[in-house]
């Protein structure tokens, strides 16, 4: 199941009270109140959602932004909304765009809906999904499934082997009409583990979407450098003439000379393709060094200031959090001036996009998973970037955990804006150091004033587990398998008599193709008294 992440952000006419559009968004409720959440419950795609008030600066304009994670197709998605939501949440539009007669709800969104991504002509930003493929349906009912199967397993005689309780659980859902779907196969993204860096190379040389442009273009000027003898360049000063007329002539040149000599034009045409590759990749090396000469004067010359949060903004962001297992995070940070950091924070999008979805595990930054779904965005025709991310546990261990896990990604966009800690070669120091991030990071932070979250008590590792149990249950067939999964509810009692095969030498089990011979001798002892194996196994060795 595709995941939509979409971000409106409304314009604030100039007339118009922020103070009084914050009151009315707040009044949605953090949590929402009984009759919001129900609304947005009935859409039955929405898992999550938070609508904020992003004032704006001198000469910038201010935004309404509603950002919303869900399943299926964008337009799909805000017709869902506005189907069962909009009676809440276009009033609140409409006060923001100060109109007497503005638009409905769908049409406030596609007139506002930003194209968030690391592309020329996109919205600067990045969406992050950690639990991708996963449907708010799906989850939900794995959920259940977990505490129907933890019911029936605690009613399981414990002398059981792992296998035969496994099967056992089989066949009561099998013969079940509200859980025999556990049993159909679904797909695992989310269990995968890390590709490894020689994957991820591969994937970004063959798979990434710059791979088309880079191929044609080495391709294009192997071409030109190949048959350029034979092309006349009077074609450029011809009037008559133009680059189109000049391709084809191109081409039609190398595909004569193709047929007249193919050894020949093939063997140039691939030196020609390497020198291409040559001359490009000099000439990005050349822009990328003169970019990073330019990154280290800023750097070294940067001086940010350490300043204390302001503690009433504190004290309001505060009462809105730790009130479920998720939290919320709302910041918004000033971009530093010059084209310089516009540049280098599309490439710091970039490259933690292509990390994401190329070398780290799905749903994982390294080694974080606690974050469900979480994006920047840089917003239009002002210097401010908006982060918003829903995530497992308090604010502190979040923060944490990226200072001692993923500092480097949080450094290369940060290190863009206002004030970040002090920062080297873009992704090195910066949020590395602890305390002055954490208070930068809550100086960047404004309340959260609206969010919805369709399932408030459930954390990422438990989407896995929940997952993974639905996995196990249809693919495992060992012992050892059905023990790794019982293992999922917790720790269950091993059956006296059960072999542990992970303590047993492989050899046991079957033979290995380095050894041409082998020989296994099984012993038996009757005596069960405690020590009696101990006692053989000595008289055994002193023989």
């Amino acid at each position: 199941m595709p995941h939509a992440m979409i971000t409106v952000a409304v314009p604030i006419a100039k007339h118009v009270s922020i103070h009084d559009l914050r009151h009315k968004v707040a009044a949605l409720g953090n949590l929402p109140r009984p009759d919001v959440r129900s609304a947005f419950e009935a859409t039955g795609c929405l898992h999550f959602a938070s609508l904020n008030v992003v004032p704006g600066s001198a000469g910038q304009p201010g935004y309404l932004v509603l950002e919303v994670s869900a399943d299926g197709k964008e337009n799909d998605v805000i017709a869902a909304i506005d189907a069962h939501a909009s009676a809440h949440l276009l009033p609140v539009m409409q006060a923001a765009l100060g109109e007497a007669n503005p638009p409905n709800f769908t049409g406030i969104c596609n007139d506002y809906k930003l194209r968030v991504g690391p592309g020329l002509m996109m919205t600067p930003g990045i969406c992050y999904s950690g639990t991708p493929g996963l449907s708010l349906e799906r989850i939900r009912k794995e959920k259940i499934l977990e505490q129907h199967i933890r019911l029936k397993l605690a009613a399981a005689p414990n002398d059981l082997h792992a296998l035969t309780t496994l099967s056992a659980i089989r066949d009561e859902l099998k013969n079940n009409p509200d859980f025999a779907w556990a049993l159909e196969k679904a797909d695992t993204p989310h269990l995968m583990k890390d590709r490894g860096v020689a994957q991820a190379i591969a994937g970004l040389l063959f798979r990434s979407n710059l791979t088309p442009y880079l191929f044609a273009s080495l391709i294009g000027l192997a071409l030109y450098f190949n048959y350029k003898t034979s092309v006349s360049y009077q074609a450029f000063a011809n009037p008559d003439a133009n680059f189109l007329q000049f391709l084809a002539e191109l081409w039609s040149r190398a595909v004569r000379y193709l047929m007249r000599e193919p050894i020949g034009a093939l063997l140039s045409f691939f030196k020609n393709f390497v020198w291409s590759a040559i001359y490009v990749l000099s000439l990005v090396a050349a822009v990328l060094g003169l970019l990073y000469w330019r990154l280290r004067g800023n750097e070294k010359a940067d001086k940010p200031k350490d300043l204390d949060p302001d503690p009433d903004v504190i004290s309001a962001i505060m009462t809105r959090e730790n009130l479920v297992t998720q939290n919320h995070m709302f910041a918004v940070s000033t971009m530093k001036r010059g084209r310089l950091r516009r540049i280098l924070l599309r490439i710091s999008f970039w490259v933690i996009g292509q990390l994401s979805a190329r070398l780290w595990r799905p749903g994982f930054l390294t080694d974080l998973g606690t974050i469900h779904f979480a994006r920047w965005v840089w917003l239009p025709k002002t210097d401010k970037l908006m982060f918003c991310s829903n995530f497992d546990g308090s604010w502190e261990s979040y923060l944490e955990d990226f200072i001692t896990q993923a500092h480097q990604g949080l450094t290369a966009v940060w290190s863009n804006t206002v004030n970040f800690p002090r920062t080297k070669n873009l992704f090195q120091d910066g949020a590395a150091d602890g305390d002055r991030f954490k208070r930068w990071a809550r100086n960047q932070q404004l309340p959260t004033l609206f969010w919805y979250s369709a399932y408030e008590d459930v954390t990422t590792q438990l989407v896995r587990e929940n997952a993974a149990i639905r996995h196990g249950l249809r693919d495992a067939d060992t012992e050892s398998e059905a023990r790794a999964w019982l293992e999922l509810f917790g720790s269950m009692p091993r059956p006296a008599k059960l072999l542990e095969t992970e303590e047993i030498q492989t050899i046991l089990f079957g033979g290995m193709t380095s050894l041409p011979e082998s020989a296994c001798l099984a012993v038996q002892l009757k005596d069960e008294a405690p020590g009696a194996a101990r006692m053989w196994l000595d008289g055994v060795r002193s023989r």
